[in-house]
């Protein structure tokens, strides 16, 4: 046996060790995430409704632009992108 796999029931645990004494073990990461959410959940539930009660007094974000827009322009400024390619970039190698 190369290794072992359990969850944190130590009657599991003990057996395996009498029946595999040299293969390492390791507890399963999901059952303990799983124990340690138990114990967080309720503190995270907590804050989220906290902050839920403190950004709903918070202005909307609007849906559309407040910045003035040119109409003659084809582009509008919020649709240009961040990142511009520069011209420079464009060497070819021979």
């Amino acid at each position: 046996m190369l290794a072992t796999l359990s969850d944190g029931e130590k009657s599991i645990i003990a057996a395996m060790n009498s029946s595999w004494p040299d293969a390492p073990h390791q507890r399963c990461q999901a059952h303990f995430l799983s124990n340690l959410s138990e114990v967080v959940l309720p503190l995270d539930t907590k804050l989220r409704q906290q902050l839920k009660a403190d950004l709903d007094g918070l202005p909307k974000v609007p849906e559309y632009s407040e910045r003035p827009q040119d109409p003659g322009s084809e582009k509008q400024q919020d649709s240009l992108p961040f990142f511009q390619e520069s011209p420079i970039c464009h060497e070819t190698q021979s």
